[in-house]
This record gives C-alpha cells, sequence and structure tokens, in this order.
C-alpha cells in the first residue's frame, strides 16, 4: 500500500486574531498552510470548519468568506479540498437557511469518500451539537451515517469541526463538545463498526483522548490558538504500517516553506 497522506486544518476563523478589525493576519497563516500544502502534495485536505469570525449573515462573514474561497484558489488544483461547517459557520443553533447557505459554497455538509482503501467520513457537527432548529437534518444525517460505513475498508476516519468530549465521556454538555446523549450514540454506532479514527478543531488547541479505541484527536487552529498550543496544521499517514499523525506548528512550516 503505497502511503496516504492527509493533510487536517482547522478554524482558520479570519478575522478572530484583530476581532475583525483587520484580517491580514489570519490570511497570512492560511497563506503559509498553503503553501505547505503545496509543498507536501497531499492525497486530499480536510479543513474541519470555522472559516470566518464574523457574525453568519452579515457583510463582515461574507467579506471574511470570500477571502477564505479567494486563498483557496492558490491550492494547487489536483489536491482535493474539502471544507467542513464549523459552528461560526452556520450560527450558533443552526438553522435550515444557514446550512443551505453553507452548502451552496462547500458542497453537501456531510459525506465520504475513499482513498487507497481508506474510507473518510465528514459530518456536520454543529446539527449533532444543537438540532433544534433543524431535526429533519440531523435525522437524514444519521440515517445515513448507519448505512455509510464500509466495514470492508482497511482504515475508516472520521472528520467533524467539535470534538465528542473535553475532559471525559461522562463531562456534562458545555459549548466545547458534543451533547452527552449524543456522543454516546455516536461513538457507540463508530466502535460497532470498526472506526479507527476521529479528527475535530473547534477547542484551537491540541487534545488527545479515545473511546474503546477509538482514538480522537483535536487540532488547533490555522488562526487564533488558544491555550498553549501554536497554530497550525496536523500530517496524517497511512501504509500498511497503520496510522501515524503528527501536528506541524506554523513556524516550522514556514522555516521548511523556506528552505524548498
Amino acid at each position: 500500500m503505497d502511503i496516504l497522506k492527509i493533510i487536517q486544518i482547522s478554524d482558520c476563523q479570519i478575522g478572530f486574531i484583530e476581532q475583525n478589525l483587520s484580517w491580514q493576519k489570519d490570511l497570512d497563516n492560511m497563506s503559509a498552510c498553503i503553501k505547505a500544502i503545496n509543498r507536501l502534495k497531499p492525497d486530499c485536505v480536510i479543513d474541519c470548519g470555522d472559516m470566518a469570525h464574523g457574525p453568519v449573515g452579515t457583510e463582515i462573514h461574507a467579506n471574511q468568506k470570500a477571502d477564505y474561497l479567494k486563498m483557496l484558489e492558490e491550492i494547487d488544483r489536483g489536491i482535493p479540498y474539502q471544507t467542513l461547517c464549523g459552528n461560526h459557520d452556520a450560527k450558533g443553533s443552526p438553522t435550515f437557511e444557514s446550512i443551505l447557505n453553507f452548502e451552496k459554497d462547500f458542497g453537501k455538509s456531510y459525506g465520504s469518500f475513499s482513498i487507497k482503501d481508506t474510507q473518510i467520513l465528514y459530518l456536520n457537527s454543529c446539527i449533532i451539537h444543537d438540532s433544534s432548529q433543524v431535526q429533519d437534518l440531523y435525522n437524514e444525517q444519521w440515517l445515513w451515517l448507519e448505512k455509510a460505513i464500509d466495514k470492508d475498508a482497511q482504515y475508516r476516519l472520521l472528520f467533524m469541526h467539535h470534538p465528542f468530549f473535553r475532559d471525559s465521556i461522562d463531562e456534562e454538555d458545555h459549548y466545547y463538545s458534543l451533547p452527552k446523549a449524543e456522543r454516546i450514540k455516536h461513538l457507540e454506532l463508530l466502535n460497532d463498526c470498526n472506526v479507527n479514527m476521529c479528527f475535530s478543531g473547534h477547542l484551537h488547541h491540541n487534545l488527545q483522548n479515545s473511546y474503546q479505541g477509538i482514538e480522537l484527536i483535536t487540532t488547533s487552529a490555522v488562526g487564533k490558538p488558544l491555550g498553549n498550543d501554536p497554530c497550525g496544521m496536523r500530517l496524517i499517514e497511512i501504509s500498511d504500517r497503520g496510522i501515524d499523525h503528527h501536528f506541524m506548528s506554523l513556524e516550522e512550516l514556514m522555516l521548511k516553506n523556506a528552505l524548498s
């Protein structure tokens, strides 16, 4: 099996560094990551969401989204790039309209594809975090997931914006992870279907957990980090030996970009 390379990024969140007064620094961070993507030539890139910091539906958000889309044009055309839906992309409490508007630009907000006998699944975790206004969309995604996981694939990876939990599978509901009932429901299905790893963002810092043998990986932000971890992105490499992944800081990426 040839090595399969996946790059995971999350939380470009253009505008967050200077609270929407300017977003050149955010774009500079994203530019450095894109140069590294083109240098590394991965089989695909998964962006786990939160592309813009301005409130959904405002002119600021529209301008930041336009700049995000313009940045994506710099990625080599042969590299598939999938943008997932984050809470800053679909409102804190998503609506049918906000999800539809996201999908107009980025396609279906959940789905799957396979590369080199590895299945890559991605979910819209926003409608799991709060389904109060989008119950039909939640039901549709859940019914799809029950049937979509390929048990014959050599490896199965899941990507979404929110982590399942931050500190414990039994922690109380809060902003930073999925509600307890939902995290248990989804993780039990993933465990039954032998999903190997789940990758997320949202926290703006790195975190590793596990559940029944499923590795749960949260990756720091491309934009503004929160906590002790720097901004950057994650390289995932899959081969006959298994799955390896490591986080690469923006400083490391810029140094290697300069040397290439």
